[in-house]
């Protein structure tokens, strides 16, 4: 198909949807996956799920503005946002360099604990019964519900950590 005629025929789709063209945002991720970690692992975590798309919001609206699109797209921002927000709730492992505990984070747990507040108010991670019989299920369901290996997890976690630190703590 030359050049010309696939603008033609994209032009006439848009035209037909009016240009309402909806364009994937980090919200919107999150809440995809926290809806799909919801529907594979049931009811027992649906607070810290609540909980971390609610934080998640909160640091998005304090990091995005200070970085460009290029830089972290909208997926790989949410499913880093997850692995951190599961990783606080001691429901995975963000591994750094030598293997940091259960929600220290990449970067150490007071980089992450300083981005973490700028979501707002409920800090407090919810106590959940579930904690100890997912945690090691988490990858599993990972895999299922985000469509993404650990290491994508661990590479997002890592990729916003990087991005959110330069973005929030550099000089001026």
């Amino acid at each position: 198909m030359h050049r010309e005629s696939f603008i033609r025929e994209e032009t006439a789709v848009l035209k037909v949807v009016g240009f309402q063209v909806g364009l994937p945002s980090v919200e919107g991720w999150l809440e995809a996956f926290a809806s799909r970690v919801y529907a594979v692992a049931g009811k027992e975590i649906a607070a810290i799920l609540h909980w971390l798309v609610e934080r998640g919001r909160g640091i998005v609206a304090e990091v995005l503005p200070r970085v460009a699109t290029s830089a972290l797209p909208p997926r790989t921002f949410a499913l880093g946002l997850l692995g951190h927000g599961l990783a606080s709730a001691g429901l995975f492992r963000l591994l750094g360099g030598g293997g940091a505990a259960p929600g220290s984070g990449l970067l150490g747990k007071p980089a992450w604990d300083q981005i973490s507040e700028m979501g707002g108010p409920g800090a407090a991670v919810p106590d959940s019964p579930a904690h100890v019989a997912y945690a090691e299920a988490m990858p599993r369901l990972l895999e299922l519900a985000a469509g993404a290996t650990v290491e994508e997890v661990q590479d997002a976690a890592r990729s916003l950590e990087e991005v959110a630190t330069e973005a929030l703590f550099r000089l001026p």
